[in-house]
């Protein structure tokens, strides 16, 4: 059983945002905000010196590629689980993520999802678990495969020799089965059961 806080880093393209979510976790014991940073480099600088147990990481921090930072972050803190916040909207490359949130999350749900993905946890919100992926074709997990590895749809089709239209309907169908709405949601359900 866990005894220490939950060590967190907020990382927020607003200082309004960020103080938002430090506020709402700042009184929780099990949960310690070790720091809040706004700029991609202070995010990997402060997972590699502070090695949190959880990143919550804002989509939206300027000149942020998701793959790249997840990539570094990785190398340099891999015990690191990364929350992923965004305002519901699709990207076309992130992996490596434990967690998807939308930026209308209430802070009670906040901290029920850090508690949650720090016990090892699966959250992806909205949506409940028991994702069946067995109920994908064999294209259709091909395909989220390498969405999981971060392709864009463009070099999907190239990798796979079918046009991007029939990757477009492909991923549209992963969805429908897995119900679920974007690329982050699969990427979550996909990178987690490999």
């Amino acid at each position: 059983m866990r005894t220490q806080p939950t060590k967190v880093i907020i990382a927020c393209h607003t200082t309004l945002l960020g103080e938002g979510i430090y506020k709402i976790l700042k009184d929780e014991r099990s949960i310690e905000v070790i720091a809040e940073v706004s700029n991609r480099s202070d995010v990997i600088k402060h997972c590699e010196g502070k090695n949190p147990d959880i990143l919550i990481l804002d989509v939206n921090i300027p000149n942020l590629n998701i793959t790249k930072t997840l990539q570094l972050i990785s190398k340099k803190s891999s015990q690191t689980k990364v929350l992923l916040l965004t305002k519901g909207g699709d990207k076309d490359t992130v992996f490596n993520i434990v967690g998807y949130l939308t930026e209308k999350v209430s802070p009670s749900q906040l901290i029920q999802v850090i508690r949650a993905i720090s016990k090892g946890t699966l959250w992806i919100e909205g949506i409940e678990q028991g994702h069946e992926r067995r109920r994908l074709t064999k294209r259709q997990k091909e395909i989220a495969k390498l969405v999981a590895e971060g392709y864009t749809n463009k070099k999907i089709s190239q990798i796979l020799s079918i046009s991007e239209k029939t990757i477009k309907a492909h991923l549209t169908t992963i969805f429908n089965k897995l119900g679920i709405q974007n690329r982050y949601q699969l990427l979550v359900i996909f990178q987690r059961e490999e």
